[in-house]
């Protein structure tokens, strides 16, 4: 099995088996913050918690306050709407 080495905002690192998802990987961890998190910043691209990882990454949250977090929240609300 190939495993990935995950840095966290916090800046804890842990390897983690290859396709772990980033909802995964935080809800293990469990850093400061985690729990607010709507979506996550995987090496800069944000990405959807649920998306599975298959390299090397550095994580950080993107919560509904900030202004992507936001923005993803309005998204996601047009498409309930529609």
């Amino acid at each position: 099995m190939d495993y990935l080495e995950i840095s966290l905002w916090d800046g804890r690192k842990k390897t983690f088996p290859k396709g772990s998802t980033p909802y995964q990987i935080i809800s293990t961890m469990k850093p400061a913050g985690w729990e607010k998190a709507l979506a996550v910043k995987a090496n800069a691209a944000i990405i959807d918690l649920t998306n599975p990882l298959t390299q090397n990454t550095h994580l950080e949250p993107i919560e509904s306050q900030s202004a992507e977090g936001l923005e993803i929240y309005r998204h996601t609300t047009s498409h309930i709407m529609a």
